[in-house]
């Protein structure tokens, strides 16, 4: 198979005049001597190796991302395989390659940018959650690379913030309770460290308010968004004799177990208590048709890709800062109070 010395021993050049006239350099080189080049690549039937190319353009020609979530989570867990999905989708018609890092691979001792830093990857995607104290995040905000960061990062002066609105997650399931006439509403969260747990429950708290209900902290419940804390929780509400009416589980996972503890007690939805959640697991919910925020994860993860091959094609620059719009499906779990 010829190489690239062949090609310029043939047209009497330097390999360095081949590798300009293959990836369009503009030098100062003759047309003749262009013409030649070209000539000998054809006689002799030579095909530019793409890694060769990529590296005279000084581009990888791949599109990194990284999940801050454990690998065994990211095709069990439906947001986090949609939002894969959707950046797969883009790059798939783009001629990139997708690099995933895994989590493991990226710690304090082991930076993610360091890695990138090397000439891996053209720009990089990162998908929370994301807590505004992470070093990896720092990290990428000081480099050189392009970043689109799927979350908010408040110290973001360079790096691009691509999310769902969080906020309105929060508003838009509370404002509805209040407007079907519940005025005690629980709200089960994430840790407000992680900037969509902060963003829902502000959206709680203004929807309580622009509602002119009070605002009372025993009916707030900010854990670790899993099964088993919005279990514990719904059990410490439903133990009260002042317990709320509704309950707006912020989180797929803790609405998953705030039903559970619901039915354990014996008691009905919406019979007993109205809920809402957000819809990421619907099987779990089995044979009810939940009222829910629906969020478009997989688009979210197309947006982040188009936004990111703008950044790396010079067409825009940074920060972009988009949310994308959630919506409200009224199923079967909320009725109105008279």
């Amino acid at each position: 198979m010829p190489t690239i010395k062949d090609v310029a021993k043939k047209a009497g050049v330097s390999v360095t005049a081949v590798s300009f006239v293959i990836n369009n350099v503009p030098v100062p080189l003759r047309e003749q001597t262009k013409e030649r080049i070209w000539a000998a690549i054809k006689e002799l039937g030579y095909l530019p190796n793409r890694a060769a190319q990529s590296l005279a353009r000084r581009r990888a020609e791949t599109i990194a991302i990284l999940f801050l979530q454990p690998v065994s989570n990211l095709f069990s867990d439906i947001p986090y395989s949609q939002i894969l999905f959707g950046v797969g989708s883009k790059i798939a018609g783009s001629g990139l390659r997708l690099l995933l890092i895994p989590p493991l691979e990226v710690s304090e001792d082991k930076p993610f940018g360091r890695k990138l830093h090397k000439g891996e990857a053209d720009g990089v995607i990162v998908a929370g959650p994301i807590r505004q104290d992470d070093k990896r995040i720092k990290e990428l905000e000081a480099s050189d690379l392009p970043v689109i960061l799927i979350g908010n990062y408040k110290e973001a002066k360079k790096m691009s913030c691509i999310d769902i609105d969080n906020f309105s997650v929060g508003y838009k399931a509370v404002d509805y309770l209040a407007k079907i006439g519940h005025k005690s509403i629980a709200f089960l969260g994430g840790p407000i460290y992680y900037s969509y747990g902060e963003e829902r429950f502000q959206g709680y708290k203004r929807a309580l308010s622009d509602n002119d209900l009070p605002y009372q902290e025993r009916n707030v419940f900010l854990r670790e968004a899993t099964v088993e804390e919005g279990y514990k929780a719904t059990l410490e509400i439903l133990g009260r004799k002042d317990r709320p009416t509704a309950i707006f589980a912020s989180t797929g996972l803790m609405g998953v177990g705030a039903i559970r503890a619901i039915r354990e007690k014996g008691l009905a939805v919406p019979d007993d208590i109205s809920l809402i959640t957000l819809q990421e697991y619907p099987s779990s919910w089995m044979e009810l048709q939940p009222t829910a925020i629906i969020p478009p994860f997989s688009r979210l993860g197309l947006v982040a890709a188009i936004a990111l091959l703008t950044l790396i094609k010079g067409e825009r620059k940074p920060p972009l800062n988009k949310r994308i719009p959630v919506r409200l499906k009224i199923g079967t779990t909320t009725k109105p109070l008279s």
